[in-house]
């Protein structure tokens, strides 16, 4: 998915978002370590999508949590505009 163009941008940020509603939502049932979404794949697909698939159907909302925290701490030391108000779900 290019990133190019505001519509892409935006469908990006939606898809951000989404996740981490989701990895909340999972946190909050006490099941931060399964997968968080599921990617079916026809068998005989490219291993690159089978690869892609492997990659996604793996993420966590653990994950979720470790990469949003990296995120908040480099927006908080650029100074960024949510560096007062982000918090970390774990």
């Amino acid at each position: 998915m290019s990133t190019s163009s505001g519509a892409d941008a935006g469908v990006v940020e939606y898809v951000h978002r989404d996740l981490l509603t989701l990895a909340t939502w999972r946190v909050i049932r006490g099941r931060a370590d399964e997968p968080l979404v599921r990617v079916e794949i026809e068998d005989g697909s490219p291993e690159d999508a089978q690869e892609a698939a492997v990659r996604l159907n793996a993420i966590t909302a653990r994950d979720l949590a470790r990469i949003r925290q990296a995120f908040v701490i480099t927006r908080r030391s650029s100074g960024g505009e949510d560096a007062e108000r982000a918090r970390v779900t774990p």
